[in-house]
């Protein structure tokens, strides 16, 4: 059974990070596709983050109240070959799930 990341997803044009306020999984659980799993909260709003597909949670890597840039590892499921493949992600049981590291909000950088 592979293992995919929990990603932040990008939650607006100009979101950069996201600061986790609620964990709704815990390891070992088993969540629905689409399944509210993270609630987090961006200068503009808070909202859910869904599961990408239907799993068994293998870890939750995210803490409460820290920032994460959009595209960090906030925990992994254990998904179906398929679900996988659907997700892009190809299985190297031997390649771990690196942690997340809280976003820097020391500096503000912007592109033009």
């Amino acid at each position: 059974m592979p293992t995919i990341p929990i990603l932040m997803p990008q939650l607006g044009e100009s979101i950069a990070e996201a600061t986790v306020v609620r964990i709704l999984i815990e390891p070992g659980q088993r969540v629905d596709p689409g399944a509210d799993i993270f609630e987090v909260e961006t200068n503009k709003a808070t909202m859910a983050v869904a599961a990408p597909c239907g799993g068994l949670v293998d870890q939750v890597i995210a803490k409460a109240n820290e920032s994460y840039a959009v595209g960090a590892a906030l925990g992994s499921l254990h998904v179906s070959d398929e679900d996988a493949q659907a997700l892009g992600f190809q299985n190297d049981p031997k390649a771990p799930i690196d942690a997340a590291q809280p976003a820097n909000t020391d500096s503000v950088h912007f592109q033009f």
